[in-house]
């Protein structure tokens, strides 16, 4: 036991410590290097390995229409949210021109009441803002020269748009008593921006809506369109006349119309609401029986008026989901999903 402790106890002669070190790191540099060969032989085999998984999951997945995937909704799902579908048509598409205004007055119709005489005035019928019809009486007047008093009627029907005057009132003949604006036909203003002032023509027909009469359709022709353009604004002003249906027009309202712009030819068109993005494609979906519906890529060429332009494999009359397409994009996003967690 001492012949060993006290061979430890010497230090090791130089000529036996080198050899043994250098034997230990080519040892080690050839174990490292075969352990990396064989890492790197196994991450190319695994690569490989998922390259054709992929390959295999894209043919089961896409078959022989690689763009297109289909989803099944039952007929009690498609009930429930309240599902419809409409016809794929292709026609001539315009870009309408939303253009904006307000009703105001038209001077042309515009009727001033005067006096006949000089006198007082004893009772008045009407005010600022009353509606009036041919033939109503306005106010009473009684005569300077005598005791005579008579009534003076509209000589139009239409809106009190000012009264200048009160109960015991002198006037005179020149004097303005009320100003009646005709509501039947209202004037209408827009601004048209001078490159969409092609499509506006003096003439022209249109419809006219507002936020204030939902639901009601207003016909309207322009007037006149202004050879002076805003500097500022670069728009060009156009009168319009607009026919007030059921005096549900009121002066100052806003309003907005749609003009046939730029003619695109035969289109493929659709709602705008059938179409749902998803991993920046647009997709429409196609209905291919009772439960099925193929979810189909497409290409927007334009959109107006609630309604869209569009290009891909779809053919004229295939019915598209219109209402639901948020709950069938769901579907199909889920069904890739499940589909990913498969492979």
């Amino acid at each position: 036991m001492k012949t060993i402790k006290n061979l430890f106890k010497k230090p090791f002669p130089a000529f036996i410590i080198i050899p043994f070190l250098l034997i230990v790191f080519i040892l080690g540099f050839f174990c490292g290097q075969r352990y990396q060969d064989r890492k790197i032989s196994l991450i190319k085999i695994n690569n490989e390995q998922h390259a054709s998984e992929s390959h295999i999951e894209t043919e089961d997945r896409h078959g022989d229409t690689p763009n297109d995937e289909e989803i099944k909704i039952a007929s009690s799902a498609q009930k429930l949210i309240g599902l419809s579908t409409v016809p794929v048509v292709k026609k001539p598409f315009y870009k309408y021109l939303e253009i904006t205004g307000s009703i105001s007055p038209d001077p042309l119709k515009t009727a001033a009441v005067q006096s006949p005489g000089n006198g007082v005035i004893e009772r008045c019928f009407v005010g600022v803002g009353s509606i009036v019809k041919q033939g109503d009486p306005l106010c009473r007047i009684k005569e300077l020269n005598d005791n005579n008093a008579q009534i003076l009627y509209a000589p139009s029907s239409g809106i009190i748009m000012s009264a200048s005057l009160s109960e015991g009132k002198t006037i005179d003949t020149i004097t303005t008593l009320h100003s009646i604006a005709d509501i039947e036909e209202l004037g209408a203003v827009f601004d048209i921006y001078e490159r969409d002032i092609e499509y506006i023509k003096n003439g022209q027909s249109f419809i006219v809506r507002s936020s204030g009469a939902p639901g009601i359709d207003f016909k309207a022709h322009v007037t006149f369109i202004s050879p002076r353009i805003d500097e500022d604004s670069r728009t060009i002003k156009v009168r319009a006349q607009v026919i007030n249906s059921g005096y549900k027009l009121r002066l100052g309202m806003f309003i907005s119309a749609l003009i046939p712009g730029e003619m695109l030819g035969n289109q493929l068109v659709v709602p705008e609401r059938s179409i749902q993005t998803a991993g920046g494609r647009n997709l429409i979906f196609v209905r291919e029986g009772d439960e099925h519906f193929l979810v189909m890529p497409v290409r927007l060429i334009a959109s107006s008026a609630g309604f869209t332009a569009i290009e891909g494999a779809i053919k004229n009359g295939a019915e598209v989901a219109v209402d639901g397409t948020p709950f069938l994009l769901a579907e199909f996003l889920k069904s890739e999903l499940v589909d990913e967690h498969k492979h």
